[in-house]
């Protein structure tokens, strides 16, 4: 199982979901921008957290932050800060590529459609390329190279609310995938978002609900 980040921040239960992974064996993981922003305690900082958002917003994201670091056990902290920025991995045969975001950052933005050919030029050294941070599922095979973003089990911004998590064969070829959608309990989450004192707790739920950030924010 590879897990490309963003695990903790925005829910009721970190701290569970980090000990849940833990648990996992032959697990790989990436790190995505909120464990950054929890690891090295950027909530207290002037700079460094996603510009196109959380500037607009920074109170509640920083409370919502700082409530999450609180809330994880130190060797769950300790274990987030063990993750890597991207892996290199050669599965089946196949040279695979994974990051939150980019080699570059974890908040680089790759797109739906990969039209430009020029951009998958500079994405030819592996067979497989998975990326996260958009929270928006995609497949993409662009010259012989596949690009795959899995979507997100907790927070999905595709208009989608059911999770989202992807299923390769990287012994067939071509490479087979399949997006997979799984319905949970919404509402329990909303009770637990409630129960627990989630700081910005409306605002996550508004965008659970409709799978968007396209909302209004006060």
């Amino acid at each position: 199982m590879i897990v490309l980040g963003d695990v903790v921040s925005l829910g009721p239960n970190p701290n569970e979901c980090v000990t849940r992974l833990r648990s996992r064996q032959e697990t790989r993981f990436v790190s995505g921008n909120n464990e950054r922003y929890i690891v090295e305690r950027l909530y207290d900082a002037a700079e460094g957290i996603h510009k196109d958002l959380y500037e607009k917003i920074p109170a509640g994201i920083r409370d919502n932050l700082r409530w999450t670091r609180d809330n994880l056990l130190d060797e769950s902290i300790e274990f987030l800060m063990n993750w890597p920025c991207w892996l290199e991995m050669d599965i089946a045969g196949r040279k695979v590529f994974a990051a939150h975001g980019s080699r570059h950052s974890d908040e680089d933005v790759i797109p739906r459609k990969i039209r430009n050919e020029n951009f998958a030029q500079e994405w030819r050294e592996h067979d497989v390329y998975m990326f996260g941070h958009t929270h928006q599922p995609f497949v993409e095979r662009v010259n012989g190279t596949l690009f795959l973003n899995p979507g997100s089990v907790g927070a999905p911004l595709d208009g989608d609310i059911r999770a989202s998590y992807a299923i390769l064969d990287l012994s067939k070829d071509p490479i087979e995938i399949e997006i997979r959608r799984v319905e949970y309990d919404l509402e329990e989450t909303v009770r637990q978002m409630t129960s627990s004192g989630v700081p910005w707790a409306d605002e996550i739920v508004a965008v659970l609900r409709r799978a968007s950030l396209h909302l209004r924010i006060s």
